[in-house]
């Protein structure tokens, strides 16, 4: 079937966990009303009492229809087939994702997630680009040991082209000084952003649009040098605790299990912000300088659940000019769907500041 008469445009891949929960909110407050959907999962009943739910939230949009499925290949490429996106909310992505993606892959179906594992993102990019991109599936993407992850988080791993080579901007203790963004330190999630920002640098004019000498770094911010220091050696040490399976096993101790999360009122206050200065290549003494913010307040699941169904939407809606499409599908990056995604975001509460300093 073609992906122009499939049944539904976008198919909730395990709607009923705590992920899965906030995005089909998300879905029924904000995306279209006439948007044809589909909640799936492996429990009817379950996926029947959140249909109930929902129906409560939104009367005057499209009800979702319910799909039952499991992760075995038949029940998902059937699942796949009847649809041209898919959600999947199913983590970890490193011990659930590979089916779901395969599925999608083969039948030319649109597939997002929300996965920070590096290390699956790569496997996918090896095993099923090229599959997704004949198929024209647009794609945006712990069983790994330490050479696995260090091999993921090499500069440049999942870019498709070769990327510059740069020196470290931080020295052995971890921080640095940038007038605009104050006293910085090892960020933890620094590897697996900037593997990401490196892929998109080399999906879009392999390398040509961002530059040639381009470079990324993550950092956060601490109120002093010493904090600094003192951040950038604990996580190090946390990290290199993580081989070692005590630590693994106590800390699935502490935090949330697959399908559990916070309430909604102990999320109400989180606030998350990135604060970025870019600098122009250019061969002057003072080269060109650009600052953005963006600041989102509110629950960082329910924060998973805006930013895929956004994703979604310019997938299934948007233009047809924008880079993943013309790229002809593959394993991709946000950065792919261009403006009308910031857009989204923008109407989504987000607040965006851009300048020139």
């Amino acid at each position: 079937m073609s992906i122009k008469e499939r049944q539904y445009e976008l198919v909730l891949f395990g709607a009923t966990g705590y992920t899965g929960t906030l995005t089909a909110e998300y879905i029924t407050t904000h995306s279209p009303t006439n948007l044809k959907w589909a909640l799936a999962g492996r429990s009817a009943s379950k996926l029947a009492r959140l249909k109930g739910k929902l129906e409560g939230m939104n009367s005057d949009r499209l009800e979702p229809e319910i799909e039952i499925a499991a992760l075995n290949q038949v029940e998902l490429h059937d699942l796949a087939k009847k649809t041209k996106l898919i959600i999947n909310t199913v983590g970890p992505y490193a011990l659930y994702g590979e089916a779901v993606v395969e599925a999608c892959a083969s039948n030319g179906t649109h597939y997002l997630d929300v996965t920070g594992e590096a290390p699956w993102v790569l496997e996918m990019i090896e095993k099923y680009n090229e599959k997704a991109k004949a198929n024209g599936a647009i794609v945006r993407a712990n069983k790994y040991g330490l050479k696995a992850i260090r091999a993921a988080s090499r500069p440049w791993a999942l870019s498709p082209v070769p990327g510059p080579r740069y020196a470290k901007p931080t020295g052995r203790l971890g921080v640095r000084v940038i007038p605009e963004l104050g006293t910085l330190t090892t960020s933890i999630t620094g590897g697996v952003n900037r593997a990401m920002v490196h892929r998109s640098w080399g999906l879009l004019g392999s390398g040509h649009i961002y530059g040639p000498k381009f470079h990324f770094s993550e950092y956060m911010k601490v109120r002093n040098t010493l904090l600094g220091i003192i951040v950038h050696f604990a996580i190090g040490i946390g990290l290199l605790a993580l081989a070692f399976p005590p630590v693994r096993w106590l800390l699935r101790k502490v935090i949330y299990a697959p399908g559990t999360g916070p309430t909604k009122k102990q999320t109400s206050k989180e606030l998350l912000e990135f604060r970025a200065v870019a600098i122009a290549d250019q061969d002057v003494s003072s080269p060109g300088r650009a600052y953005a913010r963006v600041r989102y307040e509110g629950g960082m699941y329910y924060l998973t659940g805006i930013l895929v169904t956004e994703a979604a939407m310019v997938i299934l809606r948007g233009p047809d000019d924008i880079v993943a499409r013309k790229l002809g599908g593959g394993l991709l990056t946000p950065a792919t769907l261009g403006q009308p995604f910031i857009d989204g975001l923008a109407k989504a509460s987000f607040g965006i500041e851009t300048k020139l300093l």
